[in-house]
């Protein structure tokens, strides 16, 4: 969806974009089994800091070894210490945030990983992605895992959980295409048909020659 407001939906008039509101919110919502309120809904502010730095004497301030410390250390310079974002949200609310409050955490996770970059009309949204060196460091499965469950846990959706084994899944890219997988079934098959071909294109060819002769 991103996409279609870089390239698409930001451009709209905006007699379009209040016809495309008014469409939507005048349509009932689609929910996935097992939602019971919007995704947007879930989630509050809450202060990191309060649970990382010196005043709690089961603070984490001398590593990166959780998920509240390592929230603390990658993400709340831009998304605030409490999840509420930037004044203009270029950075995003964390709480009544869809992303966070689907069943569904491959979103977030996404994000964490690959980073967000989109241009608008008056300035460009940049989220570094956590997967790759950069100026930001490289966070492995676990560490991805471990701030997902944070946000989730206080920013978002509490019934979800995230393994280090989702993230490496989102990481490779999830579930191939239906045609890659049955590539390997099909690939066979294909050779079995091309073989067959070129057997019946020689023997016809073979057969023309006899009557011609």
């Amino acid at each position: 969806m991103a996409e279609a407001v870089e390239h698409s939906l930001q451009y709209l008039p905006e007699g379009d974009l209040h016809a495309i509101a008014t469409y939507l919110k005048g349509t009932a919502p689609i929910r996935d089994e097992g939602d019971t309120i919007p995704a947007f809904s879930y989630g509050a502010p809450y202060d990191v800091e309060n649970s990382v730095r010196g005043r709690n004497p089961n603070n984490a301030n001398h590593s990166l070894d959780n998920g509240a410390a390592l929230f603390s250390g990658n993400c709340a310079s831009c998304h605030q210490p409490d999840g509420a974002g930037s004044a203009n949200q270029a950075y995003p609310s964390l709480f009544h945030n869809t992303a966070t409050g689907l069943r569904n955490p491959n979103n977030l996770i996404s994000a964490i990983l690959f980073g967000v970059q989109r241009d608008t009309a008056d300035h460009q949204v940049l989220m570094p992605g956590f997967s790759s060196p950069s100026y930001v460091d490289k966070l492995n499965d676990q560490q991805v895992a471990d701030i997902s469950n944070f946000v989730l846990a206080h920013y978002g959706n509490a019934e979800v959980t995230v393994t280090a084994g989702d993230v490496a899944w989102v990481r490779k890219g999830g579930h191939p295409p239906l045609l890659a997988r049955l590539q390997p079934m099909m690939l066979p098959g294909m050779i079995g048909a091309i073989i067959v071909l070129l057997v019946v294109i020689v023997a016809w060819r073979l057969m023309r020659r006899r009557r011609v002769d």
